[in-house]
């Protein structure tokens, strides 16, 4: 799935980036349906794809990962905003070719290799 986010990405389609990133996210919770057990991480992807996101995923193995959101710019200052009221907090992130690199603080987030 990881190839055709990049396809989609590389042409423009930003619908389906986003859709795609919205089916891994359910993907993830199909093989572990309590990964997001005791977070607020679906209420969270909810409004922020109410407020204009066009998907979203968890990275990491859940309770203590990241949401990443993909918004177009336009609605980045609504989607923000409703993520800040509902307690979310916001990473500078890169993209590489490993993944995704993520930094708060002294800190660095990267995926597991394999």
């Amino acid at each position: 799935m990881a190839y055709a986010m990049a396809e989609a990405a590389g042409r423009g389609d930003l619908n389906r980036l986003g859709s795609m990133l919205r089916e891994a996210f359910e993907a993830k919770k199909r093989m572990n349906p309590h990964v997001t057990d005791h977070t607020p991480i679906e209420a969270m992807l909810d409004a922020a794809q109410a407020s204009g996101a066009l998907g979203g995923k968890l990275c990491g193995a859940g309770g203590g990962g990241y949401l990443l959101v993909f918004c177009p710019s336009e609605r980045q200052s609504e989607v923000r905003a409703t993520l800040e009221s509902l307690g979310g907090q916001f990473a500078r992130f890169s993209f590489y070719p490993e993944g995704v690199r993520a930094r708060r603080g002294d800190r660095t987030w990267a995926p597991a290799p394999g």
